[in-house]
This record gives structure tokens, C-alpha cells and sequence, in this order.
């Protein structure tokens, strides 16, 4: 596996020749550091937490795999005329997407990182679902869960497309 160790030393050469950047190991991992001209304050800094740590901490896993999730599915939408959406209600629901055509066809998505956690984001989909359709609306063309590892794509019983990442696709 590619350590952050490994990256700094390949990267050793091009940290020490620009005075601009530093990385700094701190007990978080590693914190990234851009300083101004003078280098005298620094203007951003970004925690970068060593492969190890991530596997850890599932919570910042989830996020980043969310986000790249809706990336993906950003791209695939406008690529064909859609939207992508976030919907939260004033009752808390919530599904982590909505990817709209003109014209009202939608479906919703939620974005898991594994199979294990399948049952909540049915309950979500089914709810929006029943909402929706509750309100008026037409109900989605599908719903969509994407997950990323755990499972092959399948539909469940509760007709949730279960999508890993590797295969999504337009």
C-alpha cells in the first residue's frame, strides 16, 4: 500500500524547494500547509490522515465515498440532460440525490459504503417514495442505492436497485 511516508519521500525534493507548502505529521495524520509570501501566516490548511487511519474512521470514509458517488453521478446526469438534486425535508427526511429529468421523471439515490447498511437507506427511498407520491407526484422511475463493496447489483425486495460503484454507469 502507498504510504503518505512514501509519498512525502518522492515528493521530498519538490516540499523543500517550494517554501510555499509544508507538510507537517501531527496526531491526526498529516496537515498540508500553503503560507503566504512572506511566510508569515499560513493561508489554508488540509488534515490528510494516512491510508491506516482512514480505514479507522469509517464516518470520513463514508463521506469521502459519498462524495465521490454524487461526482459520479453529477457527470452522468448532465451528461444526459438531467439534474442532480439533494432532498431534505421539514420532517428530516432526507435521500442523499435526486437525479431529475425535465419533465418530472426522478430517481432517487442514496449512497452507502457498504451492503451492511442497505435497510436504512431502503426505509429513505420508500419513504421519499411514498411522500412524493403522497404529494401528487409520479413516483420514481427507480431507486437507486450505491453502494460501495459488499454485494453484487440486485434489486431487493423492497425494488431498491442496489448499484455498486464500480458499476454505475450512464
Amino acid at each position: 500500500m502507498l504510504s503518505f511516508e512514501r509519498v512525502l519521500e518522492a515528493f521530498r525534493e519538490h516540499l523543500t524547494e517550494d517554501t510555499g507548502v509544508e507538510v507537517v505529521p501531527t496526531r491526526h495524520g498529516y496537515t498540508y500547509l500553503t503560507w503566504d509570501d512572506r511566510r508569515e501566516n499560513w493561508d489554508t490548511a488540509e488534515i490528510c490522515l494516512t491510508p491506516e487511519a482512514l480505514l479507522d474512521d469509517f464516518k470520513t470514509l463514508g463521506l469521502l465515498f459519498e462524495s465521490l458517488a454524487l461526482h459520479d453521478l453529477w457527470v452522468y446526469a448532465r451528461a444526459n440532460g438531467m439534474g442532480l438534486y439533494h432532498y431534505h425535508d421539514a420532517r428530516d427526511l432526507e435521500v442523499d440525490a435526486v437525479v431529475a429529468k425535465p419533465g418530472g421523471t426522478w430517481v432517487p439515490v442514496e449512497v452507502k459504503l457498504s451492503s451492511a447498511q442497505l435497510d436504512e437507506a431502503s426505509d429513505n427511498l420508500v419513504a421519499v417514495e411514498e411522500r412524493m407520491v403522497a404529494a401528487g407526484n409520479e413516483p420514481p422511475a427507480a431507486k437507486v442505492a450505491v453502494i460501495g463493496y459488499g454485494s453484487q447489483a440486485h434489486v431487493t425486495e423492497r425494488g431498491v436497485q442496489v448499484v455498486p460503484l464500480d458499476v454505475l454507469a450512464p
